[in-house]
Protein backbone atom coordinates (compact mmCIF):
# COMPACT_ATOMS: atom_id res chain seq x y z
CA UNK A 1 0.00 0.00 0.00
CA UNK A 2 1.31 3.84 -0.66
CA UNK A 3 -0.18 5.23 2.11
CA UNK A 4 -0.95 8.97 1.91
CA UNK A 5 0.90 9.40 -1.10
CA UNK A 6 2.04 8.10 -4.63
CA UNK A 7 4.96 8.92 -6.28
CA UNK A 8 5.51 8.64 -10.21
CA UNK A 9 7.48 8.84 -13.25
CA UNK A 10 6.11 12.11 -14.97
CA UNK A 11 6.51 13.45 -18.96
CA UNK A 12 6.28 17.17 -19.07
CA UNK A 13 5.19 18.48 -22.39
CA UNK A 14 8.50 20.69 -23.43
CA UNK A 15 8.39 22.56 -26.86
CA UNK A 16 5.39 20.31 -28.39
CA UNK A 17 7.27 17.05 -27.09
CA UNK A 18 6.79 14.64 -24.36
CA UNK A 19 10.48 14.81 -22.30
CA UNK A 20 10.98 12.52 -19.01
CA UNK A 21 11.75 14.90 -16.70
CA UNK A 22 13.99 13.70 -13.75
CA UNK A 23 14.14 15.99 -10.42
CA UNK A 24 16.02 15.60 -7.21
CA UNK A 25 12.68 16.19 -4.90
CA UNK A 26 9.22 15.17 -5.89
CA UNK A 27 6.36 17.68 -7.03
CA UNK A 28 4.22 17.71 -3.88
CA UNK A 29 0.76 18.75 -5.68
CA UNK A 30 -1.58 17.09 -7.78
CA UNK A 31 -1.83 17.66 -11.33
CA UNK A 32 -4.64 19.58 -12.77
CA UNK A 33 -4.90 16.49 -15.45
CA UNK A 34 -3.37 13.07 -15.58
CA UNK A 35 -3.49 11.00 -19.13
CA UNK A 36 -2.56 7.35 -19.22
CA UNK A 37 -2.01 5.56 -22.51
CA UNK A 38 -2.72 1.26 -21.48
CA UNK A 39 -1.14 -1.25 -22.36
CA UNK A 40 -1.58 -4.90 -21.62
CA UNK A 41 1.05 -4.75 -18.79
CA UNK A 42 -0.31 -1.34 -17.04
CA UNK A 43 -3.79 -2.07 -18.05
CA UNK A 44 -4.24 -3.27 -13.82
CA UNK A 45 -1.77 -0.09 -12.40
CA UNK A 46 -3.66 2.22 -14.85
CA UNK A 47 -6.92 1.27 -14.23
CA UNK A 48 -7.40 0.48 -10.60
CA UNK A 49 -3.56 1.86 -8.72
CA UNK A 50 -3.43 4.89 -9.86
CA UNK A 51 -7.07 5.65 -10.19
CA UNK A 52 -7.15 5.00 -6.82
CA UNK A 53 -4.34 7.18 -5.94
CA UNK A 54 -5.18 9.84 -8.51
CA UNK A 55 -8.88 9.88 -6.21
CA UNK A 56 -7.28 10.49 -3.46
CA UNK A 57 -4.64 12.72 -3.87
CA UNK A 58 -7.26 15.34 -5.81
CA UNK A 59 -6.50 14.61 -9.18
CA UNK A 60 -8.76 16.84 -11.51
CA UNK A 61 -9.05 14.93 -14.26
CA UNK A 62 -8.28 10.74 -15.44
CA UNK A 63 -8.55 10.10 -19.05
CA UNK A 64 -7.55 6.82 -19.81
CA UNK A 65 -7.48 5.94 -23.36
CA UNK A 66 -6.91 2.42 -24.49
CA UNK A 67 -5.43 1.61 -27.66
CA UNK A 68 -5.96 -1.98 -27.87
CA UNK A 69 -9.42 -2.18 -27.01
CA UNK A 70 -10.02 1.50 -28.96
CA UNK A 71 -11.99 2.61 -25.58
CA UNK A 72 -11.33 5.78 -23.72
CA UNK A 73 -12.48 6.42 -19.66
CA UNK A 74 -12.98 9.68 -18.20
CA UNK A 75 -13.28 11.33 -14.76
CA UNK A 76 -13.90 14.55 -13.31
CA UNK A 77 -13.22 14.94 -9.74
CA UNK A 78 -16.45 16.45 -7.96
CA UNK A 79 -16.60 17.56 -4.75
CA UNK A 80 -13.12 15.29 -4.09
CA UNK A 81 -14.22 12.34 -5.73
CA UNK A 82 -13.61 10.81 -9.04
CA UNK A 83 -17.14 10.65 -11.32
CA UNK A 84 -17.29 8.79 -14.40
CA UNK A 85 -17.02 11.96 -17.09
CA UNK A 86 -19.04 11.59 -20.25
CA UNK A 87 -17.76 12.73 -24.02
CA UNK A 88 -20.11 14.35 -26.23
CA UNK A 89 -20.02 12.33 -29.63
CA UNK A 90 -16.42 12.76 -31.13
CA UNK A 91 -15.09 14.93 -28.52
CA UNK A 92 -14.28 14.81 -25.15
CA UNK A 93 -13.92 18.22 -23.43
CA UNK A 94 -11.63 19.13 -20.38
CA UNK A 95 -13.04 20.93 -17.68
CA UNK A 96 -9.60 21.64 -16.57
CA UNK A 97 -7.84 22.68 -19.20
CA UNK A 98 -9.51 25.46 -20.86
CA UNK A 99 -10.32 25.35 -24.14
CA UNK A 100 -8.99 21.80 -24.75
CA UNK A 101 -11.11 19.33 -26.87
CA UNK A 102 -9.81 16.08 -27.30
CA UNK A 103 -10.97 14.76 -30.83
CA UNK A 104 -11.84 11.30 -30.64
CA UNK A 105 -12.56 10.40 -34.34
CA UNK A 106 -8.57 11.45 -34.70
CA UNK A 107 -7.14 9.10 -31.91
CA UNK A 108 -9.49 6.65 -33.03
CA UNK A 109 -8.16 6.73 -36.60
CA UNK A 110 -4.62 6.72 -35.26
CA UNK A 111 -5.77 3.26 -33.20
CA UNK A 112 -7.02 2.04 -36.53
CA UNK A 113 -3.95 3.07 -38.42
CA UNK A 114 -1.73 1.09 -35.99
CA UNK A 115 -2.78 -2.32 -36.43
Amino acid sequence: MLGARAYYSVRVPVGGAACPCHWAGYIRVAPDLAVEILSPASRSLDTKTKRDDYDRTGVGEYWLIDPERETFTFYRNVNGKFASAESAGDHFESKIVAGFRLDLAKVRAVFQSNR
